[in-house]
């Protein structure tokens, strides 16, 4: 017959188990969110994911539990006519979901998601909508 303690080592075991499961469950799991982080400036490919590019990349951990988010900005220099395409983790949200900006020097319209991957190409339900919000983009100008 086997001691008492060895009868009831699965069951400890078992219990074991359990427990770090359990442990497992309060550490908070990393879950960053993925942007596509280029600029057209400076990287090829940027204005127009459809070419495939390798840009989806996980946003930072700052160490301070900042929620990022995905930006796109369409940026237009007004000295040399140059427009430019800007994909980027964002930590400060705006109160709109898109936004024109307009100085002496350039223009720009702002977008942010919170999904995945979500600042890349407009897709057919966003282009559809795009003609419609345009006259409240101008119409918000400052």
């Amino acid at each position: 017959m086997l001691p008492a303690t060895s009868e009831r080592l699965p069951e400890l075991l078992l219990l074991l188990l359990c427990m770090l499961a359990g442990i497992c469950q309060l550490v908070p799991s990393a879950s960053a969110i993925q942007c596509y982080q280029c600029n057209s400036v400076r990287e090829e490919g940027c204005d127009d994911l459809s070419k495939g590019t390798s840009y989806l990349k996980d946003c930072p951990d700052d160490g301070k539990g900042t929620e990022f988010f995905c930006r796109k900005m369409v940026q237009t220099v007004q000295e040399v006519s140059n427009t430019r395409v800007i994909r980027s983790c964002g930590w400060e949200k705006s109160p709109h979901a898109c936004y024109r900006y307009d100085d002496d020097d350039h223009s720009e319209v702002v977008c942010q998601c919170f999904e995945d991957g979500c600042n890349s190409a407009p897709g057919r339900r966003a282009a559809l909508l795009s003609p419609a919000l345009l006259p409240a983009l101008l119409l918000a100008r400052p």
